[in-house]
């Protein structure tokens, strides 16, 4: 599976929405505390966390198959949700946006 982690998961049944989700090839370096190239590493680390942060990730697992759908989050007028944070109880992610906002995506309807 490439997802490497989550912030807030929502299930419904074989389907499972990864809200602030992150895929593994994107964290794949090490860095020990002897290593001269360490700050490099966590310089490049810091760049990708902003990316990541100015477009939350989402992702849509199917369980069966282990097939990873990226999706994007909007707010229902089309607009992007800014720096959200995510929140998953059953099957329903809830999103909470930078204005806040609180919108409720629905695993069952995607």
């Amino acid at each position: 599976m490439p997802v490497g982690g989550a912030r807030a998961i929502a299930v419904n049944g074989d389907r499972v929405l990864l809200g602030s989700g992150y895929l593994k090839q994107t964290m794949q370096d090490s860095v020990r505390s002897d290593d001269p190239t360490a700050l490099a590493t966590m310089n490049l680390w810091f760049e990708q966390f902003k990316v990541r942060a100015a477009q939350p990730e989402l992702f849509l697992l199917d369980l069966p198959t282990m097939a990873v759908e990226p999706l994007v989050a909007l707010k229902p007028s089309g607009q992007p949700i800014g720096r959200p944070s995510f929140y998953g109880r059953g099957d329903r992610l809830y999103v909470v946006t930078d204005e806040d906002e609180l919108l409720t995506i629905a695993v069952s309807e995607i």
